[in-house]
């Protein structure tokens, strides 16, 4: 069914093994890696990517998102098969775009070789400022907003020079909050009129600059919406589609953080992302577990059941913006 094209996937394993063959039997629109599934052997590694591909094109389905976090530092899944870069706060020397080119280049070529298509980075979400601090620490660039948006844009430029595609993440900005998305919902209350001069101005750079995939975060501003975090917010969607005029997929952070699964069900969060006019919604638990299996199906349901003309609209909306996306991927 054509709905499974909004979910990209995790699994467990180094290896094609059942859950796999699941995500690729239902047309699920992608796989992300995480460090369980990354072999000792860089050989394996790219056996596998190579199998998923492969896979997919026997299913006679598009390029499949292959996709992974890849910032540096502590977040960083390929063990010895990439080159691990301090994070931005961690450099010694000041960085510059320069630098972030470079470094960005060298990262990009690393994660092609292996097969990789998509990386959820750079982080674009501003660093700790005045009495706010950022659940983030050192994987900002700065707390300067145009500092950021010019960091930021280099490494991403510099990721996409390899022909991979990278990710602006994360709109709106955890620049603000405490509380770790992973584990609760931070809750913030700042004004739109700060926010265009703060934590949304390295998104709008980095749309400007025509950058083609931006992640969401789950943070609920109550000052724009009071009901639902931004990943699930139609009032989120329409600042960035209206507003910055973005034209490029949306994806969602990963849906089974705790601020979103300890509030929402699956089956309800999936048709609120489609009205918030997120276009791949990230699910990184391993699809193994019934619930979330489930609850897809829910979700699905739920999609496909709701007649409302506008909600057509954006999921006919979401679903050409995903293939157009991946007719771009390689």
């Amino acid at each position: 069914m054509k709905e499974s094209a909004l979910f990209v996937c995790g699994f467990p394993g180094t290896s094609p093994n059942d859950e796999l063959r699941k995500i690729i039997d239902q047309g699920i629109g992608g796989v992300i890696l995480f460090e369980r599934n990354v072999s000792d052997s860089k050989a394996e590694l790219e056996e596998l990517i190579a199998w998923i591909r492969e896979a997919y094109k026997k299913h006679g389905l598009a390029t499949p998102v292959i996709a992974i976090d890849h910032e540096g530092g502590r977040v960083h899944r390929l063990k010895k098969h990439a080159t691990r870069f301090p994070l931005p706060a961690e450099n010694t020397a000041p960085l510059t775009p320069e630098t972030c080119y470079r470094q960005g280049r060298i990262q990009g070529q690393e994660l092609k070789q292996l097969g990789f298509n998509l990386v959820f980075a750079p982080v674009y979400d501003l660093g700790a400022q005045g009495e706010y601090a950022t659940a983030l620490g050192a994987r900002t660039f700065s707390a300067n907003p145009q500092t950021c948006a010019e960091l930021a844009d280099a490494t991403r430029m510099g990721l996409e020079s390899s022909g991979i595609i990278a990710t602006a993440k994360h709109y709106p900005g955890y620049g603000s909050v405490i509380i770790d998305p992973h584990e609760d919902l931070p809750i913030v209350e700042k004004s739109l009129d700060r926010l265009m001069k703060e934590d949304l101005l390295p998104f709008h750079h980095a749309i400007e600059q025509g950058c083609r995939a931006i992640m969401s975060a789950h943070i609920l501003n109550k000052t724009i919406d009071s009901h639902y975090p931004a990943t699930l917010s139609s009032q989120w969607g329409k600042i960035l589609r209206e507003s910055f005029k973005y034209r490029g997929v949306l994806i969602s952070d990963d849906l089974c953080m705790g601020a979103v699964c300890k509030h929402y069900p699956v089956s309800a969060f999936v048709p609120l992302a489609i009205d918030a006019t997120v276009d791949i919604q990230l699910i990184c638990h391993p699809l193994e577990n019934d619930d979330w299996t489930s609850g897809i199906r829910e979700g699905i349901k739920a999609i496909q059941e709701n007649q409302d003309i506008g909600f057509r609209a954006k999921l006919d909306a979401s679903l050409k913006r995903i293939t157009d996306f991946r007719s771009l991927l390689a």
